[in-house]
């Protein structure tokens, strides 16, 4: 089925929202819709995308966010960043496919800290129309700047209910469709303006030369011993919710204790060579690999552990609703760029086609 935009009658909305449905638990046809849509949307006009915000936009968005692995730093800027807001109304996870993205494709420490920088600033420029209330038209970039001023005049709990209640207008009920489509949408309306202000408070709270430790405590929480303290009340304000944040990040990164911990077992140890090697041999679809942060860098060549392949595989890449890899692709040519870098042609084994299965499946054999 063609996914070229244009107006839906009811009928034909169910049929083509099945038919999008269908396409999850095939690769290849993911990839041919996304670039249909692609095509029209990088050069429709914010109306074109508001009279499809509900049916290919919000495709559009949901196989962007399934990919979102596959961009490079300037794809991500053009394209992501810009969808933000509608991802948060769709996907419970957004913050956590951010920081992945951060953690893929942040090499060094300087390089995380300028995509985080380059991410922060585009979001907070943004000027994508979110809604409307009072019939003024709300902007990504008003949003956040109300967030700021909320906070800035210490608004009390009164106040912020009135301004979630701003959000609330801003967001569902300006939009006279959304009943029509709301099935489509995260059913918690709350929960998805916190989320929007948790990104907000998160680019406020987080500066730029913390982003690293901060995205590898959320990838290996168990190697940072993370208290939280316990608090006698809520804090009440907007000030107070920041302020309680930077205490913990005070306290958390002046703590000896939580410092990253030493790997038992390196499944891999990459040298700074190595690294400008991946850069120029990795293909630029598929994530990055497990790397160590700059204190553990070491020019020794370790064993490759392949159950710690397997299990990054696993935790990095979606499932279709089989249980099968979706981006089967992505998936290949990774660990074809790790064989060639660790030069052990075992890793190509590690995920293989089964002819009698007529499936991919892991070498039990090598697992071992």
């Amino acid at each position: 089925m063609e996914f070229q935009p244009k107006k839906l009658a009811l009928a034909e909305f169910e049929k083509t929202e099945k038919a999008f449905q269908a396409i999850f638990s095939d690769a290849k046809q993911m990839n041919v819709v996304w670039n249909q849509l692609h095509a029209f949307f990088m050069s429709a006009t914010s109306e074109q995308i508001h009279e499809y915000k509900h049916t290919y936009w919000r495709w559009y968005v949901l196989l962007t966010w399934k990919r979102l692995n596959t961009f490079s730093i300037e794809e991500f800027l053009e394209i992501v960043v810009r969808q933000i807001h509608t991802a948060i109304l769709l996907l419970d996870n957004v913050w956590d496919s951010l920081a992945w993205f951060l953690y893929n494709k942040g090499m060094t420490e300087q390089e995380m800290q300028s995509y985080y920088r380059k991410i922060k600033e585009a979001f907070w420029n943004s000027d994508w129309e979110i809604g409307r209330d009072g019939g003024k038209e709300y902007t990504v970039r008003d949003i956040i700047a109300e967030i700021e001023r909320q906070e800035a005049q210490n608004a009390d709990t009164l106040e912020l209910a009135q301004f979630s209640a701003h959000l609330q207008a801003v967001f569902y009920k300006s939009d006279p469709e959304f009943e029509n489509y709301k099935q489509y949408y995260r059913e918690d309306h709350e929960d998805v303006i916190n989320d929007f202000n948790s990104m907000v408070h998160f680019f406020i709270g987080v500066p730029q030369d913390k982003i690293f430790y901060v995205v590898d405590a959320f990838v290996h929480p168990d190697e940072y011993d993370i208290e939280p303290e316990n608090t006698e009340k809520e804090p009440s304000t907007v000030s107070e919710v920041n302020e309680e944040f930077e205490r913990e990040l005070d306290a958390f990164f002046n703590d000896d204790t939580n410092q990253p911990q030493e790997h038992d077992q390196k499944p891999i140890s990459t040298s700074e060579s190595d690294l400008q090697e991946k850069r120029i041999t990795q293909d630029s679809q598929t994530p990055s690999l497990p790397r160590e942060r700059p204190s553990e860098v070491s020019s020794q060549k370790v064993a490759v552990d392949y159950h710690a392949i397997k299990d990054m595989i696993e935790e990095r890449f979606m499932k279709d609703e089989d249980g099968q890899i979706a981006n089967m692709h992505g998936v290949l040519a990774l660990l074809e760029a790790m064989a060639q870098q660790y030069e052990d042609d075992k890793i190509r084994e590690i995920y293989y086609f089964d002819e009698n299965e007529g499936r991919f499946v892991w070498n039990e054999a090598l697992l071992k």
